[in-house]
This record gives structure tokens, C-alpha cells and sequence, in this order.
């Protein structure tokens, strides 16, 4: 039953239908807001481009002198909101004035997006010790070669193997004394 009651204004069903025909009216009003706007930028353009080149190089370049007033001492003359370089000025061999012509624009776009690295171009460094990096003797992006020295590693594992190894070195001059001692006894009898 409640499917079949309709709306008292538009004779259609309450809710989505009436956002649909909001939505509808205000898409053909802003298609109705562009069009007029392009109209009028028409006719304009269509009167101004069927005005003679020369005319219209005049109007961009000559001013009246009698209504200009001079710019910061500069030499430069402005008339109602123009900046007009009068003759005999050194600025006139650095302005030109030309007709615009079209052309072809670069256009970029700013796109999230995320760098990374190229995995054919990327190598894992695995350091044999576990540790924690103290120095770094490259920056990313440098060139290595094989043998260069990349980072230095304070690691607790390595500081425990050379403790390790002297502890090792110890024992073993302490068994060749005794073995030492063992054989000069043997002989002796």
C-alpha cells in the first residue's frame, strides 16, 4: 500500500523520484546557464573579428597622448588602466606587438599517484649481523661498486663473536701450554 501513495504536487512517489526531477532541473538549468554564456561570448568575439587587422593593431597600441600621465618617472604613459610605451623610449626595442595566432598548449595534470622504485633496478643489502645503522656512507640514488663501504652497523652480535673469538684464542694457548708441559714430561720420564 505504501508503494501506491503519491505525491499530492507532482503526482509521482515521495523520495528518489523527487530528487531525480531536482537533479534533472537544476543539470538542464546550469546546460541552459553555459549556453547563454557562450552565446553572448559569440557575438561579441563576432563583431570584434570582423573589424579590419589594422584597426585592430590601432586600437592595442596607439593611445591619445593628450589624456596620458607618466608612470614611477619611468617613461611609460598610462590611460585608463593602459600602459602605453611612448615613442622614442628605450623600453620600444624590448616591447613587440604582435597579432595572436593559435597554437598547440602543453597540458599537464596533477594525478595522485604513488613512486616507487624499479624492482629490475633494486637490491637488498642483508647484512650477515643484525645491529643498529650508526652511519651512512651513501645517500639513495648515489652509485655504488661492489666493495664500497655502504653503512656501518653497530651490532651487539658481532661485539659477542670477537669476544667469542679472544676467549677462543685464550684456551687454545692455554691447551698448547699444557700439551706443551704434558710432552716435556713424557720425555723426562
Amino acid at each position: 500500500m505504501a508503494d501506491t501513495l503519491l505525491n499530492a504536487e507532482t503526482g509521482s512517489r515521495p523520495g528518489r523520484d523527487d530528487q531525480r526531477s531536482l537533479l534533472r532541473r537544476r543539470g538542464l538549468v546550469g546546460y541552459a546557464l553555459v549556453a547563454v554564456v557562450f552565446a553572448v561570448l559569440g557575438i561579441a568575439l563576432q563583431g570584434w573579428l570582423q573589424l579590419p587587422i589594422a584597426s585592430r593593431q590601432k586600437e592595442a597600441v596607439v593611445q591619445p597622448a593628450a589624456t596620458a600621465e607618466s608612470v614611477d618617472g619611468s617613461g611609460l604613459q598610462r590611460t585608463e588602466g593602459q600602459v602605453t610605451v611612448p615613442q622614442g623610449s628605450p623600453y620600444r626595442e624590448r616591447v613587440a606587438v604582435a597579432i595572436v595566432d593559435q597554437r598547440t598548449l602543453e597540458q599537464t595534470r596533477m594525478l595522485p599517484a604513488t613512486v616507487e622504485a624499479d624492482p629490475s633496478r633494486v637490491f637488498n643489502v642483508l647484512p650477515p649481523l643484525g645491529g643498529r645503522v650508526t652511519e651512512l656512507a651513501v645517500r639513495l640514488g648515489d652509485h655504488v661498486v661492489a666493495g664500497q663501504k655502504l653503512a656501518v652497523i653497530d651490532s651487539g652480535d658481532l661485539a659477542q663473536a670477537y669476544a667469542d673469538a679472544d676467549k677462543s684464542r685464550a684456551q687454545l694457548a692455554l691447551a698448547r701450554r699444557a700439551l706443551d708441559r704434558a710432552r716435556g714430561l713424557n720425555q723426562v720420564g
